[in-house]
């Protein structure tokens, strides 16, 4: 396990938990940019998600970063010119850019607490390989030494090694030196004291050609931190064999660390206690020189018992290094420590934990549920994830410390027995994880630790919880542990589940369903310069991503899109883009998204359209839905009609209409009224809607003072407040003899009331008068004969609130 401090080891083992952050900062000209932080402005913060992984079948960690493309007006798109992220030292230089070195920094801190500059630790460096530019900017990469490795071809062969033999790490150093890496110095934590004697070295890739070396006895070559030593703090190549005597965990686990183990699994497929080596002996030549193959075998008799005998064949070379009685004996044993016990394989996902190296052995605590005694386990991968959802480690352990199961089967040669039956397919893929999208899922996952090799994935996608894999559910395959689908319902209830291939085409055992739901799109990652504010949602077609469909938030109520409708871009009144309906001799209509209205809301519609030809007319209509979606009615809003001559925009619509009763949801439709044969076009629907106050259904009677009382001819003088919010008066009021101006005739009662004084010209039966009403909802006589007083007339918007 990677040294921590001691503040650090207190965090992670606090029983409360504790906050993690994770940063990504790119290399340029020698200064790195910290993408939570660009051009050092805390406002500007692209980092969306960062993944890294490293498994002891695969000598490379990689890490993805995805970001937002644009944060307040600025842009991270490497092909955007004049963004201020693409230029250093006053000349376009995109920041994110393939060959960069990029590193990610992650900090562990009490709860609540954020990091301080000296609690962020280094987890991974490497140098950005591919760059994808979309929704939003995703880069990939290699761990940096090890990629330099592979894409460094050894062109020229040389001889290596002597006749007394050269330790193999210096012959390894000799190959970096030799070809162009020797800034790169190996590290050998302890001498595996095996000299090469004189070979030749073929050309290939650097990194081939010192693994093959390294496995030849057991061991490895890998990038890995240094905590002590030459070169401390910093990522150093490794040449080292993994302590396969540990027993004593680094670092240990209760049930209350994880939510759940995603896999507990013994396997004996991959058990071998019966290893020989086939090589050529140095020492024991013939009459020719020609050294003689020999035999060396190794058998675990304990592992034999248990499992029966279980047989396998490492055939070196007649070139190989390994040519000697003990080298193919320490590669023997090597091997035979690494395969002859039935490995425990146990999966699960703790918080973020940035010590845990490969081969580290890992303690859990017996849960009861999978098992009752303590179970330690060495780290075959580590997948570590911050997005939104949180900060976590997937960890797969796997028996002992090795150098990968796979790596030794690969070297197996067992003529006609195969390592695993070729009709069981794989295992089912571990740790299935969904990242929910917009529209769509990204499903990352573990290969099966056990078992056959998996080639292959197919992503199962089905609406039926519980379903099962086939034909029909299936939407992606390929060879990478991560899948992205992008083309469902947002919103929706979706079920994932990932089958594996075998290299012959045999599907294994599914994984475990995960249930996701699809996101909507979030104000973020809106594009910039489009209406998103006014009602219905794009209203003005600017945004039109997908040219086989009518524009964003836009559909066909009847009709065609492509056929009787299309986007126009020529024929436009605002903006860039209009929807043009073709001449086709269909009823077409384009209809918006639907969007919330309350029952008796006031709305308004407007619309901006055009007719070509004479005697042909355009509509405009609001369409009325139910909580349920069930249409209520289809008010027409207004009409566009011609007489012929060249076609002009026309705006139209604009009266208030009043939603029915049960509305829950309306939407506006525009288009042609009958099925005839003539174009028009639709530039912008807009939709203003004055909401729903309150209400009070009936009138209320006045309650009179002064003298006065009620004068109406045809039923009691009433107050009625309507859906909208105003104040209504009707009937009449009398008294025998006029007062003094300024008396009150009635008090309206709180929530009746105006935020304003209002003075209202009345008619009486022989002449003009007035009557004022207060804030405080005294209604007070001015002028006029008293006779009869009649308030029809009399309305003003009541005070919210009363």
């Amino acid at each position: 396990m990677r040294t921590l401090t001691t503040q650090q080891l207190a965090t992670l083992a606090s029983e409360a938990g504790y906050t993690s952050r994770a940063r990504v900062l790119i290399e340029r000209l020698a200064f790195w940019y910290n993408l939570t932080a660009l051009l050092e402005d805390p406002a500007l913060d692209f980092l969306e998600e960062v993944s890294w992984s490293c498994s002891a079948d695969a000598p490379a960690a990689s890490a993805t970063v995805r970001c937002r493309r644009e944060v307040n007006g600025a842009s991270l798109a490497p092909l955007v010119t004049d963004a201020a992220a693409n230029f250093a030292a006053g000349v376009y230089n995109p920041l994110v850019k393939e060959g960069r070195l990029f590193k990610v920094e992650a900090a562990v801190v009490p709860l609540g607490m954020e990091p301080t500059s000296a609690d962020w630790t280094e987890v991974f460096r490497g140098r950005i390989d591919e760059v994808e530019c979309g929704e939003g900017v995703v880069f990939t990469g290699r761990s940096h030494l090890w990629g330099l490795l592979q894409d460094t071809p050894i062109e020229t062969e040389r001889e290596y090694g002597s006749d007394s033999g050269v330790d193999v790490q210096t012959v390894m150093q000799d190959i970096l030196d030799d070809n162009g890496l020797s800034a790169i110095t190996l590290y050998t934590p302890a001498s595996p004291n095996w000299a090469l004697k004189r070979y030749v070295q073929q050309c290939e890739p650097v990194a081939d050609a010192l693994m093959a070396l390294a496995r030849q006895l057991g061991w490895e070559v890998r990038e890995k931190w240094l905590s002590s030593g030459p070169g401390t703090g910093a990522w150093r190549l490794w040449f080292w064999s993994p302590d396969r005597s540990a027993t004593a965990p680094v670092w240990e686990y209760g049930p209350g660390d994880y939510e759940r183990l995603e896999e507990v699994r013994t396997f004996i497929g991959d058990v071998r206690n019966v290893v020989e080596v086939v090589y050529s002996d140095s020492g024991n030549r013939d009459v020719a020189g020609v050294k003689k193959r020999k035999t060396v075998t190794r058998t675990d008799s304990g592992s034999v018992t248990a499992y029966g005998e279980r047989f396998m064949r490492i055939a070196e070379a007649a070139s190989s290094n390994i040519d000697t009685s003990a080298e193919a004996t320490t590669l023997a044993d090597n091997a035979l420590a690494d395969l002859k016990e039935k490995p425990l394989g146990i999966g699960f996902t703790p918080l973020f934990h940035p010590g845990l190296e490969l081969a580290d052995m890992v303690g859990l605590s017996g849960n009861g549920v999978h098992f009752t005694a303590d179970q330690v386990a060495a780290v075959q991968s580590l997948a570590h994830s911050f997005n939104a959802g949180g900060s976590t480690t997937k960890l797969a352990l796997l028996g002992k410390p090795n150098v990968g199961l796979r790596t030794w089967l690969d070297m197996e040669q067992r003529p006609g027995i195969a390592p695993a039956s070729p009709f069981t397919g794989p295992a089912a893929p571990a740790s299935v994880s969904v990242v929910e999208t917009v529209q769509g899922l990204r499903v990352s996952f573990e290969p099966p630790s056990l078992g056959p090799v998996a080639t292959a994935y197919e992503l199962h996608v089905s609406t039926s919880s519980g379903f099962t894999p086939s034909d029909s559910t299936r939407r992606v395959v390929g060879s990478l542990t991560e899948m992205v689908v992008t083309d469902l319902e947002a919103g929706g209830s979706y079920f994932v589940k990932v089958v594996p291939r075998d290299a012959k085409g045999n599907r294994g055992t599914a994984s475990a369903q995960v249930a996701f739901t699809p996101r909507y799109v979030e104000p973020r990652v809106l594009q910039p310069r489009v209406t998103y504010a006014a009602l219905p949602l794009n209203s003005d077609f600017e945004a039109a991503n997908d040219s086989s469909a009518p524009p964003d938030a836009w559909d066909m109520h009847t009709g065609t899109w492509s056929t009787d409708a299309s986007v126009d871009t020529t024929f436009v009144g605002t903006g860039t883009r209009a929807v043009k309906i073709e001449a086709t001799g269909v009823a077409t209509k384009l209809r918006s998204a639907l969007f919330v209205c309350r029952e008796y809301d006031l709305v308004r519609v407007t619309a901006r359209l055009a007719v070509d030809g004479a005697f042909n007319t355009a509509t405009l209509y609001i369409r009325w839905l139910t909580s349920s979606f069930s249409e209520i009615s289809l008010s027409t809003v207004a009409a566009l009609a011609t007489s012929g001559g060249v076609a002009t925009y026309t705006d139209i619509g604009g009266t208030p209409i009043e939603a029915p009763a049960t509305t829950a949801y309306a939407q506006v439709v525009a288009g042609k009224p009958s099925a005839s044969a003539y174009e028009m076009w639709i530039d912008t629907c807009r939709v203003f809607i004055e909401p729903t106050v309150g209400t009070t259904e009936g009138g209320e009677a006045l309650s009179y003072s002064n003298g006065f009382s009620d004068g109406s001819l045809d039923g009691s003088a009433m107050y009625r407040i309507d859906p909208h919010g105003f104040l209504y008066l009707r009937g009449a009021i009398t008294r025998g003899a006029p007062p003094a101006s300024g008396t009150v005739i009635a008090t309206l009662p709180s929530g009746a009331r105006s935020a304003h004084t209002h003075r209202f010209a009345v008619a009486t039966d022989s002449d003009i008068g007035v009557i004022q009403i207060e804030p405080t909802g005294e209604m007070k006589y001015i002028s006029g004969a008293v006779t009869r007083i009649w308030l029809d007339g009399i309305r003003f918007r009541v005070l919210y609130g009363g």
